[in-house]
């Protein structure tokens, strides 16, 4: 009686322990209010990298992602210069949330094939539109709907993730500058 009372109360204590270490800051970064997927074209480089990251320590990436509107979606929508305020547009930078996943997989095959079988729905923090962060082929180079990555790249980041909801995404666009043609270069 005395050993089950014991054994009981240890149970108790160890899973009391469990739960306050998983809601410890750090104990899972993932949930970390640090963490956040970087979405931006690395120094001296056209196209954009996707990293997990939670401060400084990499938790996935860098990985290859598109963000650019094929050339037939914009014009389609009357945004042929692919204006990121416009709908048929490039990414808007900014801050995002991740809002929900959606599965794609018994969606027809003309959106399976631009946008994957699945995507993460993300809600700017200030305002403005939805962008979709969706899966694509390797033979794809835009994103119909936000930022794509190559299928098997999402798959692999949506499993580490498990639960993406409330995940914190940066987009990040800056102008590239050349000297070149009409440029002064400093001497």
């Amino acid at each position: 009686m005395m050993a089950t009372l014991l054994l009981g109360f240890g149970a108790v204590l160890l899973i009391w322990g469990v739960l306050k270490a998983r809601m410890a800051v750090g104990a899972d970064p993932l949930r970390s209010p640090e963490t956040c997927l970087y979405i931006a074209a690395p120094p001296r480089a056209d196209r954009p990298v996707a990293t997990l990251r939670n401060g400084e320590t990499v938790l996935f990436g860098p990985a290859s992602a598109f963000w650019t509107a094929p050339p037939e979606l914009a014009l389609a929508c009357g945004n042929p210069s692919r204006d990121p305020a416009l709908p048929g547009g490039d990414v808007p930078a900014g801050l995002y949330r991740v809002l929900d996943i959606a599965d794609l997989s018994e969606a027809a095959s003309p959106i399976r094939r631009s946008i994957g079988t699945m995507a993460l729905i993300l809600r700017p923090e200030k305002g403005g539109r939805d962008v979709l962060l969706h899966g694509v082929s390797r033979s794809t180079p835009h994103s119909a709907g936000g930022v794509a990555l190559p299928n098997r790249v999402l798959d692999a980041l949506v499993e580490q993730l498990g639960d993406p909801r409330g995940l914190r995404v940066s987009i990040e666009r800056r102008s590239i500058r050349r000297h070149g043609w009409g440029g002064r270069r400093k001497t």
